[in-house]
Parts: structure tokens; sequence; C-alpha cells
């Protein structure tokens, strides 16, 4: 609910300034993170861009590959959502690149879930067979259970205000990720 969600926002604005005033980076980072999660189900794109920037400039300068990969592999969701499907791919191949060299498994099959529709979107044709090889990679993982889509949709269906004009603007809402939103898959 509404009331839900400003309550969170407010306890995660709260973790943010007690991590900033601790000098705390890493926790400056990965509460940006999920600031820009809630953010982005609201329907506050800027803000969740925002945040993920930073996010992002901050774990590059922690030299934390595993926060990296996880807050690129967001920006890399949030710059699918907004079409800009170049920028997209970047981000989730450095992410994926990131989680390989760390032995991160399973956060790779989600990043190759959207690579495959960031491709396919692009209008790349193989793209088909790639999604279709992705989501039968995650199907152990994902337990479609009642009332869930299937685990090769990327994105849930649209909540607020600025995900239903999108959806009427024609972008077609893909998606269930059992993890966090904005790609913390």
């Amino acid at each position: 609910t509404y009331r839900d969600a400003e309550r969170a926002y407010a306890a995660l604005s709260e973790s943010l300034a007690i991590s900033r005033e601790l000098g705390h980076a890493a926790g400056v980072a990965g509460t940006l993170v999920n600031i820009a999660q809630q953010r982005y189900w609201e329907g506050d794109y800027t803000c969740s861009h925002e945040c993920l920037e930073e996010a992002v400039a901050l774990q590059r300068q922690l030299g934390s590959k595993s926060g990296l990969a996880w807050a690129l592999e967001c920006r890399g969701y949030l710059a699918f959502r907004e079409g800009e499907y170049a920028s997209a791919r970047a981000y989730l191949e450095e992410s994926m690149a990131l989680n390989a060299e760390i032995g991160l498994h399973i956060p790779n099959l989600w990043v190759r879930v959207k690579l495959a529709h960031t491709a396919l979107r692009q209008g790349d044709a193989a793209a088909r067979l790639l999604v279709c090889r992705a989501d039968s990679g995650l199907r152990p993982h994902a337990g479609v259970r009642a009332g869930q889509r299937p685990p090769g949709e990327l994105l849930p269906a649209p909540r607020g205000a600025a995900d239903q004009a999108s959806a009427r603007r024609g972008a077609r809402p893909v998606g269930n990720d059992p993890r966090l939103p904005l790609g913390a898959t």
C-alpha cells in the first residue's frame, strides 16, 4: 500500500543518512540500491536512476565486485525498462563478467535472461533461442507457483502510475524475478 511504501522509503532514507554520517561507504551503496528498487516500484524512475548511478560509483571506489555486479545489474534492469537497450546490455554484460569472476552462478542465470530479452528488443532474431535456453536454465530455481508468471519474463506487471503509462505506450512489462525487482537477481 501507499502507506507501507512511504514507511519503507522513510526507513531506507534514515538508514542512508546514518550510513553517510558514519562514513560507511558500503552501507551507503547498498542502501542506495535498496532505495532505487523501492522508488522504482513507486514509479519514481528519476530517483531510482540517481541512486543507482551513485551506488555504481561507490562500489567501483570500494572495489566490491559483488556489490558492483548487483548495482550494475539493477542499473541494467532500469535501462531496459527505459528502452535504453544498448546501455542495458553494457551494464548487464559487465555485471555478468563480475559475477563469473567471483563465482556467482545463480545471479548470472538471471543476468543472461535479461541480456537475452535485451537482445530480443534490439531485434536480434537469435535472441529468441537465447531466451528459451536461459529460461529453461532458470526453471529449477524459480519455483513457479499459482499466481506467478513463468521465469522467462523479466518484469512484473505494471503497478504504479508510471508503469501504467508505460504499458499504455506499448511497453510490455515482462517478468517474474523471485528476487528484488531492479535486478537484485
